[in-house]
């Protein structure tokens, strides 16, 4: 060999005996230097392997492995493309300056186009000893002979080439294979890595959006980054519950498409069917190709389809104009997609009918206080005037006009009082204290024009409470009792206790969280129980219907509850139960 070549040579050595004597000595050698070659190639590309799964990006695994063909594997005009979803394409993103100078500007590949797009799309490796005079070649005119095209399956292709005939052997062709498949895996961890991380940024923008519109929106351009720009729709369901129109859609097949509006009653259209299936049914659908079923209509420029189900709210489509276009993981990616599209429109449905709720509520706070006003102000200045003109009458005659005349602006006043305590409630059960139960009772009691009534104040107890509303409480239900609790007429207003039946006996005792108010008078049927506490429920004639209304508000203020039942003496017993006992010594 020449000067500047050297070989590896295997010798074996073996003598030959004549009797005890070697008679001569058989000897063989083999050239073992392609051997050697390769194994070194092999350790190298071992260490390449490592090396490309430290890179952080694709383009950093290209400039790996272009690297690694040349100086590893000897071929120095090499190149990689990827795959460019946003443009359908195959495009160059490292190549030697070899293969720069030989090729010059190296093409980027529509699809379709070239020997190229044929390996990328079957993932099957071509070789070639002439490629000058393979049918299907990109450029008649090249330079190039040998040609290996080697797939990065789902990413790219790799280009290695030689202006020799027949310069690559089944053992370049082995390396090469092993080389892209190291590459593969780093391109397929990448691609994982950054689907997750698309995954957990778009869902937790989907977490802050502020309308149904937005939220869809904020869906179809997660799926479209985290699946690589395939189209996409989500359609929520009319108002009158009969058609899925699009709400937000990512077109990528042509300007003049416009996505559809899917109608519960389509006649002869198959989409429509399959879609309202998947949103009736729950159930998502995965339409591998959509020529091959017979029912679709090919006005449709998609390919392959993903229909996913958005509870109450619509569907979610995602489209392709590929066949076969997505895989497991594609599968896996858009349902969690959907998933957490579903929860997102359940939170902004939330957020809706809370601050609907919350304007609604401003609005009757408005019209509460213009209540108010007119109760405690309008209505009270002509009653005073009218209970004034009264008392001036009394002092000139005697008239027996005038109790009835009193006794209907007692009416009145007694209305005005109920009317402003209950549109006030609300407005104060924040500021607490502690309480002394008994204490307060006995004050409440001397408020109400008891009459005959009878109290009994059996508790020991100190609770923390709004005083205010503690008060209006006990003395509700004690003109609750006083009105209610017998069936005879009332003497005069104000003066509820009955003239033809015995006095009624009040009675305030403990529960162990919480009190009760009882009376041993004629009770509540036990159909009305239900119904007690609605505003304007009586069963006087002389009664406003507005005293254990304001009871139950001023419970529910307070975070506690009230209940109504049969007390031991036959009469009404009201319950009220999650109080805060405290002991006298620490209030």
């Amino acid at each position: 060999v020449g000067d500047d070549e050297r070989r590896l040579i295997r010798a074996e050595m073996k003598p030959v005996f004549d009797g005890d004597e070697v008679g001569r000595i058989v000897g063989t050698a083999r050239n073992i230097t392609e051997r050697k070659h390769r194994e070194q190639a092999i350790q190298a590309l071992h260490q390449t392997a490592r090396e490309v799964w430290r890179s952080d990006s694709p383009e950093a695994v290209a400039e790996t492995v272009v690297g690694a063909a040349r100086d590893i594997l000897d071929m120095p005009i090499n190149a990689v493309h990827l795959y460019d979803d946003a443009e359908d394409c195959l495009r160059p993103v490292t190549a030697t300056q070899r293969a720069t100078e030989f090729v010059g500007e190296i093409p980027t590949f529509d699809r379709g186009e070239g020997l190229a797009w044929e390996v990328f799309e079957t993932g099957e490796p071509r070789q070639f000893d002439d490629v000058s005079t393979a049918p299907g070649r990109y450029n008649d005119e090249t330079n190039a002979r040998s040609e290996l095209i080697l797939p990065l399956p789902d990413h790219g292709v790799l280009h290695v080439g030689s202006p020799e005939t027949g310069a690559f052997d089944e053992t370049d062709s082995s390396l090469m294979q092993t080389l892209v498949a190291h590459a593969a895996s780093a391109l397929d961890r990448l691609e994982r890595e950054r689907r997750l991380t698309e995954l957990q940024e778009r869902t937790q923008r989907l977490m802050h959006t502020a309308s149904l519109e937005a939220t869809a929106n904020a869906a179809v351009e997660a799926v479209q980054d985290i699946l690589t720009s395939p189209s996409g729709g989500v359609h929520l369901v009319s108002a009158d519950g009969d058609a899925l129109p699009p709400t937000a859609v990512v077109n990528t097949y042509r300007e003049d498409f416009e996505a559809p509006t899917y109608r519960r009653d389509a006649v002869d259209d198959p989409i429509s069917e399959i879609v309202w299936d998947v949103f009736e049914e729950g159930e998502a659908v995965v339409i591998e190709d959509v020529r091959e079923r017979e029912e679709l209509p090919e006005r449709t420029p998609a390919r392959s389809a993903m229909v996913y189900p958005l509870g109450e709210y619509g569907i979610f489509v995602v489209t392709s104009a590929r066949p076969n276009a997505f895989d497991d993981a594609d599968e896996t990616y858009a349902e969690l997609v959907a998933t957490s599209l579903t929860a997102a429109l359940d939170r902004v449905q939330r957020e809706t009918n809370l601050q609907e709720r919350e304007r609604a509520l401003e609005r009757q706070n408005e019209r509460l206080e213009k209540f108010t006003d007119i109760v405690s102000h309008d209505l009270r200045n002509p009653l005073n005037v009218a209970k004034g003109r009264v008392d001036l009458l009394r002092d000139e005659c005697d008239s027996e006009h005038l109790d009835p005349v009193e006794n209907a602006h007692a009416r009145m006043e007694e209305l005005i009082t109920d009317l402003l305590a209950l549109a006030r409630e609300g407005e104060a059960a924040t500021e607490t204290e502690a309480i002394d139960v008994a204490t307060l009772v006995s004050d409440c009691w001397r408020t109400v024009d008891t009459g005959d009534t009878r109290l009994v104040t059996s508790i020991d107890r100190t609770v923390r409470a709004d005083r205010t509303l503690l008060r209006q409480l006990f003395e509700n239900l004690f003109r609750n009792s006083v009105e209610h609790g017998s069936t005879g007429r009332q003497r005069s207003a104000g003066d509820s206790v009955a003239q033809s039946e015995p006095a009624v006996t009040v009675t305030v005792g403990e529960l162990a969280d919480g009190f009760y108010v009882a009376d041993d008078g004629r009770g509540i049927p036990t159909t009305d129980r239900g119904e007690v506490f609605d505003t304007g429920y009586s069963t006087s004639d002389d009664g406003t219907g507005f005293g254990l209304s304001i009871v139950q508000r001023a419970v529910e203020d307070h975070g506690w509850e009230v209940s109504v039942c049969e007390s031991d003496g036959g009469g009404a017993r009201f319950e009220i139960t999650g109080v805060d006992v405290v002991d006298a010594d620490r209030a």
